[in-house]
């Protein structure tokens, strides 16, 4: 009886430290302009504009080679100029990593939105997205870095489900 109450509770301690380990990050899509019939393109290029709020240059570059790394290494789209993808941050928030970690359930939540607008190669636009990453814990408060990766993921699974 004493074993089975001592293995369970080494399982539940085990369950503990996992759900600390584990990144709390989520992405969202909200959809402002709707794509409507979009031709299928093979090659997409990828550039930012200028942004909204302030945004660490870091930030920027990580969520350009995310979205990057996504769209091309998949071998879903090659870069080129049939379809022009334009982001640009339009909020960010980077939170406390330490209020993450010390305070836990949602205080020092970073969180960020970034407009993707889809262009033509007339520069038409052909639809829009705002799309959002949000750290809200994880070993240590969570970093940014996976709630960037989540808006990335975002981004590039719209592209593909619309342009591919």
């Amino acid at each position: 009886m004493l074993a089975t109450h001592t293995r369970a509770l080494r399982a539940l301690g085990v369950a503990i430290s996992l759900a600390a380990l584990t990144a709390c990050a989520s992405g969202t899509t909200t959809v402002t302009m709707p794509v409507q019939n979009a031709a299928k393109v093979k090659t997409v290029n990828v550039v930012a504009a200028d942004h909204t709020v302030e945004v660490d240059p870091a930030q920027v570059a990580a969520f350009d080679a995310q979205l990057r790394e996504k769209l091309y290494h998949s071998n879903v789209f090659s870069e080129g100029n049939e379809l022009t993808l334009r982001y640009r941050y339009i909020q960010f928030n980077a939170g406390s990593q330490a209020m993450r970690y010390l305070v836990g359930m949602g205080v020092g939540k970073g969180s960020q939105t970034i407009e993707v607008s889809f262009l033509a190669p007339d520069g038409r636009e052909l639809g829009k997205i705002n799309v959002g990453g949000e750290i809200s814990g994880g070993m240590f408060g969570g970093s940014l870095k996976e709630a960037t990766e989540k808006a990335a993921d975002e981004a590039a699974k719209y592209a593909v489900s619309q342009f591919w």
